[in-house]
């Protein structure tokens, strides 16, 4: 009876040792690796998994998607996913040249003529045209912020009653020759054409100042 006992008492101290082993070592009674933590952020989350540390009852799995990087706790028991850590926020992708335009037809209502960025600034400068007015937009490549606004009036057509051809016909009667030239020069009163006309026969050149609305021969240079 006494050996009974004592066989016993042998096997509860065996096991009571085996118990202590096992709870000061939980690491050899988990059932998740750091492997599989990492797999359970990245389904869960998406990107790609970094740096993986032991925390006692925990993996603290680092991860990098587009939002930023981040560091999560995973459960070694059962592989449940706890605290989140915003570690590094990303840098937002910077706006097209197409958004850019976009946003400054929809704060003017007019048509985008011309856009040009600033790459120094993070700035587009995009110009739309409407009713006659040109608005130069500026627009924040990073956040789409419209920065300023600019309006100006778009520069009238001069109205000419001439065409390039009549003033090439007028300037023929004086010399009947090959054209060398013909300019448009704008002036508060209409502008006026400098035709320039050449004839090597006689080597003789002319140039005729003729006025763009009335049709007057304002000047006529000889160049023998």
């Amino acid at each position: 009876m006494k050996k009974r006992v004592w066989i016993v008492g042998i096997a509860f101290v065996l096991l009571a040792g085996l118990l202590l082993v096992l709870f000061l070592n939980p690491s050899e009674n988990q059932n998740v690796s750091e492997a599989e933590a990492a797999e359970r952020v990245a389904s869960l989350y998406g990107g790609e998994t970094g740096q993986v540390t032991d925390a006692g009852n925990l993996y603290n799995v680092e991860f990098k998607n587009e939002a930023g990087r981040y560091r999560a706790s995973v459960d070694k028991s059962d592989g449940t996913v706890g605290a989140i850590e915003l570690l590094e926020s990303a840098a937002p992708e910077p706006l097209t040249e197409a958004q850019a335009k976009g946003i400054a037809v929809a704060e003017t209502g007019g048509t985008a003529s011309a856009v040009r960025f600033d790459e120094q600034n993070g700035l587009y400068e995009v110009q739309t045209v409407q009713d006659g007015t040109i608005t130069t937009v500026t627009v924040s490549a990073m956040d789409g912020e419209v920065v300023k606004l600019e309006k100006e009036a778009e520069e009238a057509a001069i109205p000419t009653a001439l065409t390039p051809d009549d003033a090439i016909a007028i300037a023929k009667t004086y010399l009947d020759g090959v054209v060398d030239d013909v300019d448009f020069e704008s002036t508060e009163d209409g502008g006026y054409f400098l035709v320039t006309i050449e004839k090597d026969e006689s080597d003789q050149e002319v140039t005729v100042q003729i006025h763009a609305i009335r049709g007057d021969v304002m000047t006529v240079e000889w160049d023998d």
